[in-house]
């Protein structure tokens, strides 16, 4: 509503002018200083004499104080931007594609004041602030172009990271009804348009891919799985499966697959194979590469009595020393995950180094050395072992084995150092070395190490999850995805990377020598599962943050401007 008083401001503008325009102006009359002739009588003369256009500074001087005047009284809001902030957290997962969540919020965003502001909180796998105190137009731009494929929605956490940035009220738009009511939380509840079918999981080992499809319509469905091969670099062979699907439940499927196919690629069509209809779509493919295990690589420059004894090496086949024993400093890509040594030498922050003394039986009893161990290695040791100790002998660290209080492996972390020391109460005489025990002491550490192992322990991959590569060689990798490549610098032997579409991925080392393959497909029964079917809103009790979008530092200088206008309009007129 205008100001009463701006309108009185508005209508000074023509008074002004009225008052130039018709005002007379006294006339100049020479007189003598020295009286040497008299003053004329001037005659009385009547009436108004009307001025030619107003041309003098003062009138204009006036004016545009007039204006100024205006517009303090007015007060624009596009000056002060006087409205309310609202936060809203966007649940950007997978199932939030078979709602109106654009629609819904382009009509909760209309019905907002002019000048209120917009803090947009995403959340998929992981929460992120989109967007800080942007106006209405550019929070429906960035809804729109939202991406919903994650495969999990981090709900708590995003409210977490909203209130811990203190924005007042919340509002979450998301699928999934609300746990706790929060007077603290508006909470939008959307419903899916439709039933789904999808892949939920798969899986494949040897030459058996194992499949589990959701079918959520409450009758039975007739699907048809066209599986592309591809079994080389150019050529692909396609069949076609029929499947029965059971009403509202999941259905396991097996497929036999030949031992030279390099990856397969699965989609759901309807009998004239057109894409097949349902409310989510990114589930209804799946990319899927055969699993092979990973080598854990030992690396050993003990003596071969030594390492025949402990079960590292055999009589028959001994390993071969790694590149990283030659050559420790040029060897990155050969980091050994397991190193046996009487050295400290080679590996990378993340190999255990297994340290033994020179090989003399008197010093077998001495202190074993390792890097990076998280649990106890010797939980599956026989409680039968023969195990000659010292009880006078005192070890350091947290006790791992002990008998009658008397402790006889420990384990010490270094502080200077970070390495994992262990201390071992053996017997020089001890018959612990020629028991199975030993070795299996050995195969625990190597099975807890398994999971530390280098390269890409990854093949099958979720959106928003991070694809991690250890003890790589640095340089420049390509990472090849379904439609670009990407080149990712590696340092520290380190490669972390977070896929943003779904399908097949292939990685080069700086040689351009294809080294791993990974998939990243939606295989999420929670997502997939669509159960929501009416929409409700969760009203909240705390009103939005006022706030003010422009400075009022602008009145300050219209006033200051004002004033000197009026001194200098004072000081014409003298």
């Amino acid at each position: 509503m205008l100001n009463p008083f701006a309108i009185l401001a508005l209508l000074s503008l023509p008074i002004v002018y009225l008052l130039h325009r018709y005002h007379r102006r006294p006339s100049l009359k020479m007189v003598s200083s020295l009286y040497l002739w008299t003053i004329e009588q001037p005659a009385q003369i009547s009436g108004q004499a009307k001025e030619h256009f107003v041309q003098s500074l003062s009138f204009w001087l006036e004016i545009l104080c007039c204006l100024l005047l205006f517009l303090l009284l007015l007060n624009p809001p596009a000056c002060t931007g006087s409205g309310n902030h609202h936060v809203l957290i966007l649940d950007t997962s997978a199932s939030m594609q078979a709602t109106e969540i654009q629609s819904e919020v382009q009509t909760s965003l209309d019905n907002r004041g002019q000048y209120d502001r917009y803090t947009i909180i995403t959340t998929g796998t992981n929460p992120s602030i989109a967007s800080d105190y942007v106006p209405a137009h550019q929070a429906l731009s960035l809804v729109s172009n939202l991406s919903f494929q994650h495969a999990s929605s981090s709900l708590q956490e995003a409210i977490h990271l909203a209130q811990s940035i203190g924005l007042g009220k919340i509002e979450v738009w998301t699928d999934q009804q609300q746990s706790l009511p929060s007077t603290e939380i508006e909470w939008h509840t959307l419903k899916h348009q439709g039933h789904n079918i999808g892949f939920v999981r798969g899986e494949w080992n040897d030459n058996q891919i194992s499949l589990q499809l959701l079918n959520t319509f409450k009758t039975q469905q007739m699907v048809s799985i066209a599986v592309n091969q591809q079994v080389s670099d150019t050529d692909v062979e396609t069949r076609t499966l029929d499947a029965i699907l059971d009403a509202n439940d999941t259905t396991p499927l097996s497929i036999e697959m030949a031992p030279h196919v390099m990856s397969v690629t699965m989609e759901l069509q309807t009998r004239n194979d057109k894409p097949f209809q349902d409310a989510l779509h990114l589930d209804d493919r799946l990319d899927l590469i055969p699993v092979k295990p990973l080598p854990l690589r030992i690396a050993s420059d003990i003596d071969t009595r030594l390492g025949q004894a402990i079960g590292v090496l055999s009589p028959q086949t001994p390993p071969p020393l790694e590149r990283l024993i030659k050559n420790p400093v040029q060897s990155s890509p050969m980091y050994a995950d397991l190193l046996f040594t009487d050295r400290d030498i080679g590996g990378g922050p993340t190999t255990w180094r297994v340290h033994f003394a020179p090989i003399q039986e008197a010093k077998w009893t001495q202190s074993i050395q390792i890097h990076q161990t998280t649990n106890s290695i010797a939980q599956d040791l026989s409680a039968q072992t023969i195990w000659s100790y010292d009880p006078n002998r005192r070890l350091r660290g947290h006790i791992l084995i002990s008998t009658q209080n008397i402790p006889l492996l420990t384990e010490e972390i270094n502080p200077q150092t970070g390495k994992h020391i262990f201390h071992f109460n053996i017997d020089r005489r001890s018959p612990f070395f020629q028991t199975p025990d030993w070795p299996i002491l050995l195969g625990n550490l190597i099975e807890k190490r398994q999971q530390y192992t280098t390269g890409f322990s990854q093949h099958s991959l979720l959106m928003g999850e991070t694809l991690l590569g250890r003890g790589l060689e640095n340089g420049t990798w390509t990472i090849r995805s379904p439609t670009t490549d990407h080149t990712i610098e590696v340092s520290n032997s380190i490669l972390s990377f977070t896929p943003n579409e779904f399908g097949t991925y292939t990685i080069s080392n700086p040689d351009q020598i294809p080294v791993h393959r990974f998939v990243v497909n939606l295989t999420s029964i929670g997502e997939s599962l669509l159960g929501n079917d009416t929409t409700k809103t969760t009203p909240s009790s705390i009103q939005p943050e006022q706030i003010q979008t422009g400075s009022g530092r602008w009145r300050i200088w219209i006033w200051l401007l004002i004033l000197g206008l009026i001194t200098w309009n004072w000081r014409i007129n003298q």
